[in-house]
């Protein structure tokens, strides 16, 4: 199993428990991912509590929380605590995947199909407005599991926190202002954690166990194919000898 996938899985242990942000339990569960996932602890006072703010922004805790054991410290604290910083870290590198190929735990980068206007600084960015976890692959859309999000929680109910959604890919039917999928992330092997093998991520070029059977499987046969006409040769040596 790779990393994406163990990721996933602990996304959807917490989509599973489940997480809503109108319940105190919901909002100490989004402190840890804020905390551990990003690493956040240096607010006191008034504000002990990261979810007391209400209206913080914490879909990329929660996928740095996912990601926690097997990110670095600061690739979780640096790069997944906005989507500006995501994507100006994962564009024009191997980190940034063909969306429609994207893996379970792969991170996905979502926002309106023309970017949107920040009024303050008077300008239209294109780096999306949220971040996701990837579930599976559609044929026109990435079914994800998201923090901070309204969406589907467990057995249908309609919550939001930790929920399920669907991203579309880009279709000429969206209007500017739909949200769509802009960038799919895959971390490479200098982003896991020391000491982790950067051949357990998806589509790495190294070997999982399936290719390690596989090559165990050919050896087999090369071995067989060598040892078998040597005993024969043996045999027939040892029965001349017997003449």
């Amino acid at each position: 199993m790779d990393l994406g996938e163990l990721a996933y899985r602990r996304g959807l242990e917490e989509f599973n428990r489940p997480v809503e942000e109108k319940k105190d339990a919901g909002k100490a569960r989004i402190d840890q991912y804020i905390k551990e996932g990003l690493g956040w602890s240096w607010l006191k006072g008034t504000y002990p509590n990261y979810s007391n703010f209400g209206d913080f922004e914490w879909c990329g805790a929660f996928v740095a929380w996912a990601w926690l054991p097997y990110l670095r410290k600061k690739v979780r604290q640096d790069e997944l605590a906005s989507t500006q910083r995501l994507y100006t870290w994962a564009e024009k590198t191997q980190r940034s995947v063909d969306p429609r190929l994207a893996r379970p735990g792969d991170i996905v980068l979502v926002g309106p199909q023309s970017g949107y206007w920040d009024e303050k600084k008077q300008k239209t960015y294109r780096y999306g407005k949220h971040i996701a976890l990837v579930e599976r692959v559609e044929p026109d859309a990435i079914a994800t599991i998201e923090g901070n999000t309204w969406g589907t929680g467990p057995g249908g109910t309609k919550l939001k926190g930790v929920a399920r959604n669907r991203r579309l890919f880009h279709v000429s039917s969206m209007a500017a202002k739909d949200w769509r999928v802009l960038m799919v992330i895959r971390p490479i092997a200098e982003d896991l954690v020391s000491g982790i093998n950067g051949s357990l991520l998806s589509g790495s070029a190294g070997m999982g166990s399936s290719t390690w059977r596989s090559l165990a499987w050919v050896a087999a046969g090369v071995l067989a194919a060598s040892v078998f006409p040597l005993a024969l040769w043996i045999r027939g040596k040892r029965s001349k000898s017997k003449r």
